[in-house]
């Protein structure tokens, strides 16, 4: 830990548990709103689901720990949520990522060279059932642990917003160049052991350098990296407002 982590305010392990219930219940409403555009024929099925779905958050008290974001999207009517927010919000899958490795639900942290499937999350989501039990076995990781990883997510959220700087044109700042901005950040990262490989001056994604990631690879790990950077900014408590939460 360095000195600026030193003034750092951790959440309680009973507000992570509650928050992974939260985001639970997202991932399931997102899922809904995706499959009657994908499935329309099945209407009547994800209307079940869903308002299954909203009888659980009832009685498992979760809407309690919802956010205003979370709450409007839980209550908007079937397949009416707006493009871009259900785009948005169907990203906080990899913030769940983050925050069910925190709880020791998730053993080591997934990759960030790529997103994590709902289907390996699935198993771990104790929709329909009573929370009681996700709730007794959780645990938060160290304060230690909790921070280097803080550190290795903003490290890949921070690659992954240089990226899409150049991708986009951008100019970076006066007297540097992308190339060596990247390089000296990424060789700084693996001498604090932030990233395990080094490449021609860049990281690895799965075994191509991030500046060679195709646009859709690229995406994926900077979105990705964004999720779970909020969700430790988060957990540290960098920020009260989940929703407000900055990378």
């Amino acid at each position: 830990m360095t000195e600026d982590d030193d003034d750092l305010s951790f959440r309680t392990t009973e507000e992570v548990a509650n928050r992974a219930l939260a985001l639970i219940a997202l991932t399931y409403r997102v899922t809904t709103d995706s499959l009657v555009r994908t499935d329309p024929d099945k209407k009547g099925r994800w209307l079940e689901i869903l308002d299954q779905l909203r009888g659980w958050v009832l009685s498992q008290r979760i809407d309690a720990h919802l956010t205003p974001a979370e709450r409007a999207a839980m209550a908007q009517p079937l397949g009416e949520i707006d493009e871009d927010t259900l785009f948005g919000l169907s990203w906080r899958l990899q913030a769940l990522v983050a925050i069910l490795w925190a709880l020791h639900k998730i053993d080591p942290m997934p990759t960030y060279a790529e997103s994590y499937s709902a289907d390996a999350l699935h198993p771990l989501m104790p929709f329909g059932r009573p929370v009681s039990e996700f709730l007794a076995n959780v645990q938060l990781r160290t304060e230690e642990e909790l921070v280097a990883e803080r550190h290795r997510a903003e490290f890949w959220d921070w690659r992954g917003q240089t990226d899409m700087l150049r991708r986009e044109g951008g100019k970076p700042p006066r007297g540097k160049t992308f190339e060596t901005m990247i390089s000296d950040a990424a060789q700084t990262a693996l001498e604090d052991q932030v990233i395990t490989e080094l490449r021609d001056g860049d990281v690895i994604c799965n075994g191509v350098l991030y500046r060679a990631l195709s646009q859709e690879a690229f995406a994926d790990a900077a979105w990705t990296a964004q999720e779970r950077h909020l969700a430790l900014n988060w957990i540290c408590g960098c920020v009260d407002d989940w929703d407000e939460t900055p990378t």
